[in-house]
């Protein structure tokens, strides 16, 4: 079966002319390569094109890959490469949190028992919203920390910082999260009374 077949198997097929075995690696990571680009353009027209532009391009340097990393690291870094470049080329102005806001750290302990007590599909309805609020760099390391699984590591190999950096911004960024919940939380209980 073709889920079976290791990435290594069809790299090398691909580069012996076997453009097939290029849609499997392309349908094995369309997902989360979609999902990436959508997080940080946030227009899902233009996450399609650049979803598209990354596998053209990786497709393109396939020889070059050497397997120092895994392959879906390797494609995850050219998508967000390739979406970073879209932003720039269009320009999209994104409405950010300050660091500011984050300093109110002690909220986190009430947003978290107030979302903990939400069922699990508002719970997201939530959490989408507050991550909506962060800029789109933000809410992708949050996206791959937590809903993707990454390991700091491959995301550092993804979005090209070291796993310091990545710690950090994953700290500061739960922090803002924390404090947009606690904001949208308490307006849901005023809005109910």
């Amino acid at each position: 079966m073709a889920t079976s077949v290791p990435d290594s198997v069809l790299i090398q097929q691909v580069i012996e002319g076997n453009t097939a075995a290029f849609a499997l690696l392309v349908a094995r990571y369309q997902s989360l390569a979609f999902h990436i680009a959508f997080k940080l353009l946030r227009h899902r027209q233009m996450a399609e094109e650049a979803t598209q532009d990354a596998f053209l391009k990786a497709y393109r340097g396939l020889a070059a890959f050497h397997g120092e990393a895994k392959f879906s690291t390797w494609l995850y870094r050219i998508v967000y490469t390739t979406a970073i470049s879209h932003t720039r080329r269009k320009q999209l102005h994104t409405t950010s949190l300050s660091d500011d806001n984050a300093a109110n750290y002690p909220l986190a302990d009430d947003a978290r028992t107030q979302f903990q007590t939400l069922a699990h599909h508002d719970q997201k309805v939530y959490l989408e919203a507050a991550l909506a609020t962060l800029p789109p760099d933000e809410a992708l390391l949050i996206t791959l920390f937590y809903q993707h699984e990454h390991s700091v590591e491959e995301i550092s190999q993804i979005v090209g910082l070291s796993k310091a950096n990545i710690k950090v911004k994953l700290l500061r960024t739960r922090r803002k999260l924390y404090t947009v919940l606690h904001h949208l939380l308490k307006q849901e209980i005023a809005d109910l009374l």
